[in-house]
């Protein structure tokens, strides 16, 4: 009986567990493969930043009214503030009650999202507008209703919300998400 191992054997051994082998490694590429060009879905990436944002800014929407309440409330002993103040304050709740919209939207994953922030954004721009009626008051200036700060932080969270905007309406990921 020769108990030596030759070549054929070495031949079968290295076919019996490399093909098995070889069969693992292509499935496992082909998938990795099939993965990385399957068009991205689900609140990730970029949305998953957007839904943190649009969070956030609900929550400091709450914390502002919650602060700024007293101030609000002490500007009604002007009988000629009653209408703008009236004014600035349903523009405030109109835009938290929106934010509040696009949030359900967004985790519900509901097309209606888009519109939701459009809305957001136009409503974002008329709150300092809406400021402006306060220049009926007597003894109300631009500077106090406005000031140069608070300009600049408006102009910028307009832009940005415009540049979300824009993502929601352009990204691959925004479409395949909000599907319902």
């Amino acid at each position: 009986m020769d108990t030596s191992f030759s070549v054929w054997h070495w031949l079968v051994v290295l076919v019996a567990a490399g093909v098995p082998l070889l069969l693992l490694v292509r499935h496992r590429r082909r998938r990795a493969a099939a993965v990385a060009n399957a068009p991205p879905t689900g609140i990730g990436g970029w949305l998953a930043l957007f839904a943190g944002i649009l969070c956030a800014g609900l929550l400091k929407s709450v914390a502002e009214l919650a602060l700024g309440m007293p101030d609000y409330l002490s500007g009604f002993q002007n009988k000629a503030a009653h209408g703008p103040l009236a004014a600035v304050g349903l523009i405030a709740l109109a835009i938290m009650a929106v934010q509040v919209w696009a949030i359900v939207a967004l985790f519900q994953k509901k097309r209606v999202l888009r519109t939701a922030c459009a809305i957001l954004w136009i409503l974002m721009l008329l709150a300092p507008v809406s400021l402006l009626s306060m220049l009926t008051v007597p003894g109300v200036t631009l500077n106090v209703i406005l000031p140069a700060e608070d300009i600049l932080r408006s102009i910028a969270a307009l832009t940005f919300m415009g540049l979300w905007y824009w993502y929601l309406c352009v990204s691959t990921r925004v479409r395949n998400t909000l599907v319902n």
